[in-house]
């Protein structure tokens, strides 16, 4: 277990045995409506989880520019440091 790990508990796991939608339902197979409006769920379900990756990215780049601006103007860090780690 790393210090990550630690402070900020473990990451989210999928488990697809435990998740109904993930499998098949028979029933599927023999109505059509039911078998769209099961895909119209899933669909749902995996853009709302997208969309809140994407948030959660969006915030953790918002953080990491302010920590660097902040690095930057109480000169704990210069440009040429910076300069280094982003470029070869």
């Amino acid at each position: 277990m790393s210090l990550l790990d630690i402070v900020f508990g473990k990451p989210p796991e999928y488990d697809a045995a435990k998740d109904p939608m993930a499998h098949p339902d028979e029933r599927e197979a023999k109505d059509l409506s039911l078998h769209v409006r099961q895909c119209a769920k899933r669909y749902e379900t995996l853009m709302l989880a997208i969309t809140e990756a994407r948030a959660n990215i969006y915030g953790t780049q918002r953080l990491l520019l302010i920590i660097i601006a902040l690095l930057l103007m109480n000169k704990v860090i210069d440009f040429s440091v910076l300069r280094s780690m982003l470029g070869p």
